[in-house]
């Protein structure tokens, strides 16, 4: 049977996973909640995966609501936290621009955690993206690590980035080599990637640092990360 594809929104990832669709020249339609409910119904006859790309909180209601409809279909969601006896998880672990899609190499390179229920290759065929499993009671865990260690690392190099230009009047591109050494660093030896006073537990400096935060929202940040070196402050 072919593949043919219903992807259910028209947010962030839904936006990446229709320019990935194209490219691999993948059958797909797309259905947003603010069109009729007739064309949904139409379009789910057709399909043979429905991939659910709503906001977590919205994913269980919105398949229960339609669970006569999506019977015999394979039903896949893409949240790294919810999970459901009502579809198959399979989250992509990768950041999402707003602003423009990736090139085929990125996405091909997106590994997928998925629940062990089904294989990769029967939830998403077509795909050739590698997979690992995350039982059901470890998904917290794991999407705690995603956010913890690549969206709250974003929200720093924003920091940086921001007051580099109006606090130092210095372009934030003269940041661009820093971080990508930084990134070089995790890839080839994460063990020993971190630098700096912290490393070398020069609380001298880190508490100059401190007190240069004073006022500043990051100056918790700051002490927080001391913390979890394990340094007092």
């Amino acid at each position: 049977m072919n593949t043919r594809y219903l992807l259910i929104g028209s947010g962030r990832v839904s936006r990446h996973y229709q320019a990935y669709f194209i490219q691999l020249g993948l059958n797909f339609r797309v259905w947003t909640r603010h069109e009729p409910r007739f064309d949904l119904i139409a379009l789910a006859q057709q399909a043979t995966h429905i991939l659910v790309l709503i906001s977590d909180p919205l994913i269980e209601s919105f398949i229960q609501e339609n669970k006569n409809l999506f019977e015999r279909k394979t039903v896949v969601h893409a949240s790294g936290v919810v999970t459901s006896k009502l579809a198959h998880g399979a989250h992509p672990l990768m950041t999402f621009s707003s602003d423009r899609t990736y090139e085929r190499s990125v996405y091909e390179s997106i590994p997928f955690a998925v629940e062990g229920n089904l294989p990769f290759e029967k939830l998403m065929p077509g795909l050739l993206n590698k997979s690992f499993v995350v039982e059901p009671e470890q998904k917290t865990l794991y999407h705690t690590l995603c956010v913890l260690s690549g969206n709250f690392t974003v929200a720093l190099w924003q920091k940086a980035f921001s007051d580099f230009q109006s606090r130092l009047g210095v372009s934030s591109e003269m940041l661009l080599p820093y971080l990508k050494q930084v990134v070089s660093n995790l890839e080839t030896n994460p063990d020993a990637a971190l630098t700096g006073p912290v490393a070398r537990k020069d609380l001298s400096t880190i508490n100059k640092h401190i007190q240069q935060l004073e006022g500043d929202n990051f100056q918790e940040v700051y002490k927080s990360f001391v913390r979890a070196a394990d340094m007092d402050v």
